[in-house]
């Protein structure tokens, strides 16, 4: 009697006895199987074997073919992954909702008693958190090999989703007025934008389909000059991203799409961006405007390509306006004012972000400076730094 399930193999018409499992334990690859036995076989003749398993208690259990063998283990994958997906309460309760996947069939797939359909997979494909995704489907295909899962689309997304209301609600405008009204002048840009952001972000992405707004303002410019760089200034977002309100520094210009909106002092989109970045989904640039200047952009980036309608974008322009009351008018320039450069991707730019604070520190105790101007003397030196770069390099690679 054997504490664990044990194997034997039989090829063509000879079944090796049970009396011979040890010798051939040394002789053949074991490995465990979704049903929880151990199924062993000769690597060269892989091809030729059926699996003859035997049960703790030394009776004969099923014959399995190497072809199912696969489709065991393969299923057992798929399995831990739905289960790492559900794993979370809320996300839980959020995919049986949208899926209409009841709790029962959930429990019958984990513990193997019935297999998920294709139908139901593509609709968890489809509703779960992007990072998941990936897995999910890597986990299909092992199961059901060329089956085609299609890619989630915002049309096929918001059919049994909740659709954003179709304007800003009446009472949060009043919330931003009492802030406004009550916070000091240092902490109105922080207190109005994380007040904003986070209300932009349940409003426009109520399902946590993965989406990231950040704050891009202009450089303020050196004396009788044109703006000629943008800097992030705040960004969050739904997961994957974090949820807390963040500072950022990287630089922006002429060669981004939010550098592009701010020229034109239009919202610009990209629906598609897997065409010419690396990254996936698509982004929105909406121009913050106040009295006909401009001070910099709200962005918003989704994982989903083809994310922003007619309506989001209405809405986006909404926030972009309210973001206007958090910044100084005195930061709010004239279409005549951008003349923005190139700068270098963000990749490029850690060697000279990272000496951010050593710099600003050196400048308010060098130059007498306080926080806010030493603040902004770091910023447009690193943006003439990055500039320089990105005019060195363009000239080597020409």
């Amino acid at each position: 009697m054997y504490g664990v399930a044990e194997a034997a193999i039989f090829a063509q018409d000879e079944i090796y006895q049970a009396g011979k499992t040890r010798r051939m334990r040394e002789n053949h690859r074991f490995y465990e199987c979704a049903n929880g036995t151990f199924c062993g076989m000769k690597n060269k003749h892989v091809n030729l074997y059926a699996i003859l398993c035997l049960n703790k208690y030394g009776k004969k259990g099923e014959v399995i073919s190497m072809q199912d063998a696969k489709r065991s283990e393969a299923l057992k994958e798929l399995r831990e992954a739905i289960g790492t997906i559900f794993a979370q309460q809320p996300e839980r309760d959020r995919l049986l909702q949208e899926t209409h996947i009841s709790l029962s069939t959930l429990r019958r797939w984990l513990n193997g008693d019935s297999e998920p359909r294709l139908a139901n997979l593509q609709l968890l494909v489809e509703k779960c958190q992007p990072e998941a995704r990936t897995m999910l489907q890597r986990s299909i295909q092992q199961v059901w090999p060329g089956s085609a899962m299609r890619e989630p689309t915002r049309e096929s997304m918001t059919s049994k989703l909740q659709l954003p209301q179709a304007s800003v609600p009446a009472e949060f405008y009043e919330r931003v007025h009492v802030a406004l009204a009550e916070t000091p002048d240092s902490l109105r840009f922080w207190s109005v934008c994380q007040l904003v952001l986070k209300q932009a972000l349940q409003h426009l992405d109520p399902d946590l389909t993965g989406l990231l707004l950040t704050v891009v303002q202009c450089v303020p410019p050196l004396e009788s000059q044109k703006i000629r760089y943008l800097h992030e200034s705040v960004r969050v977002g739904t997961p994957p991203w974090k949820g807390e309100l963040e500072t950022r520094s990287i630089f922006l210009g002429a060669e981004s799409l939010p550098g592009a909106a701010i020229s034109s002092f239009q919202i610009l989109i990209e629906q598609n961006r897997g065409q010419r970045h690396t990254e996936r989904g698509s982004i929105a640039a909406t121009p913050i405007l106040r009295a006909g200047r401009i001070a910099g952009c709200l962005v918003a980036e989704s994982l989903q390509p083809r994310y922003f309608s007619s309506a989001l974008c209405s809405l986006l322009k909404n926030y972009a306006t309210l973001l206007a009351i958090a910044i100084d008018p005195a930061d709010f320039y004239e279409r005549v004012q951008i003349g923005l450069v190139l700068l270098p991707p963000a990749e490029e730019q850690k060697a000279v972000l990272n000496s951010y604070q050593q710099r600003k520190m050196a400048a308010m105790r060098t130059l007498q400076l306080d926080g806010t101007q030493a603040e902004l003397y770091v910023l447009q030196q690193m943006g003439a730094e990055l500039a320089a770069y990105a005019l060195q390099k363009g000239a080597i690679t020409d």
